[in-house]
């Protein structure tokens, strides 16, 4: 089924974007006009023209009936109540989940972002940023989600919850989720993204496959985007050094080939 978009249109944000976000995919989002095609996704935004579908089309009644099968986690989300276990409580009531499966579903969230049920008593004034975010993914989860879309989080996970979100995104594709990530981080989307848009201003510079759209030579040479440094450093390498490098996601990987020319 997947998330079509075609022709979407947005003030002077996005001209014409066209993509299908495909089930156990995770797309990576790049410049500030992504930021606009969330909240369009989510319904905080009206598009100008174009259509998005999720099985049917996303509209004002989509959102009346279906609105639980869109998430969307990022720094700005304002919890309604004050402690954790009256928020999760509050978003169970508005999905009419029954009582007796709650507390286990409650539970069973928390532990896939890896906290246990003592943060359940605890107010979110007394929360870290990095657990504002996970218990913010715990609770979106609850409803089961098709699409779950990640604003700019990464710069406010301390390095160990990173390790811990990408986790959880590599859970959410095993169970066929669609996964939309968005960051000003482009070394991150260059090493765990499968596909990649990069807006410049409202045009698409490129999408596709994240590999072979961070390494071609348009995007490459384009200096006014962000590129990849572990890119980069290869095609320095290629081009000024002669170094048949191959292009790699980490640069570890880019250190053990310069030693096997040396």
């Amino acid at each position: 089924m997947g998330l079509v978009i075609k022709n979407l249109k947005y003030k002077n944000k996005i001209d014409g974007l066209t993509f299908t976000f495909k089930e156990g995919e995770l797309v990576g989002l790049q410049g500030p006009s992504a930021l606009c095609l969330m909240d369009i996704i989510d319904g905080n935004l009206k598009k100008d023209s174009g259509s998005i579908e999720l099985g049917k089309e996303i509209n004002a009644n989509f959102y009346k009936k279906h609105s639980s099968d869109i998430a969307y986690i990022n720094v700005n989300n304002k919890f309604l109540t004050n402690r954790v276990v009256d928020e999760f409580k509050f978003i169970a009531s508005l999905r009419n989940y029954e009582n007796d499966i709650l507390d286990l579903k409650i539970n069973n969230m928390l532990k896939l972002v890896g906290l246990n049920a003592s943060y359940l008593e605890r107010d979110f004034y007394s929360l870290s940023s990095s657990e504002k975010i996970l218990i913010d993914i715990a609770i979106n989860l609850l409803y089961d989600p098709k699409v779950i879309m990640l604003g700019n989080i990464f710069g406010y996970l301390d390095y160990q919850n990173q390790r811990k979100v990408l986790g959880i995104i590599r859970n959410l594709k095993d169970a066929e989720k669609i996964v939309i990530l968005y960051s000003v981080d482009v070394d991150l989307l260059y090493q765990y993204t499968d596909k990649i848009i990069i807006f410049d201003q409202d045009k698409v510079v490129k999408s596709g496959d994240t590999m072979k759209v961070y390494t071609s030579k348009d995007v490459l040479d384009n200096q006014y985007i962000d590129r990849p440094s572990v890119a980069l450093i290869t095609k320095i390498a290629r081009d000024k050094k002669k170094v048949n490098l191959m292009y790699q996601r980490e640069s570890r990987d880019i250190i053990k080939d310069i030693y096997k020319h040396v």
